[in-house]
């Protein structure tokens, strides 16, 4: 028997964009890719974000996303994609999802 959640989920996931908006597909695409990526990792890190932002407020933000812009400009000055097998798209990734996670448990607190 076929699994159609992922597909329930994905159609319902698009159902505002145009068929013809391909830019506003991609975008749909990548923010649910971050939004599972974020997920994982948050609870194999056991939530360790939201206990730092409970402890130091949005410094711990700044922090982790500066750690990741440094990241992000030591790639783009070296002309590399990926350093210790992480890449340039995993690094922004980790970028969005920190902004993610910060105003989703801005809103649980609510």
């Amino acid at each position: 028997m076929r699994d159609t959640g992922k597909d329930e989920y994905m159609e319902t996931a698009y159902r505002d964009i145009d068929p013809g908006d391909i830019l506003g597909r991609h975008i749909r695409s990548a923010a649910l890719d971050i939004s599972k990526m974020v997920a994982n990792k948050n609870a194999d890190y056991g939530s360790s974000f939201e206990k730092t932002l409970n402890e130091y407020g949005d410094k711990a933000l700044i922090i982790r996303l500066s750690d990741k812009l440094e990241r992000l400009k030591t790639l783009e000055a070296s002309d590399m994609q990926y350093i210790d097998d992480e890449r340039v798209e995993d690094t922004i990734q980790d970028i969005a999802g920190y902004c993610i996670l910060r105003l989703a448990l801005a809103r649980t607190d609510q």
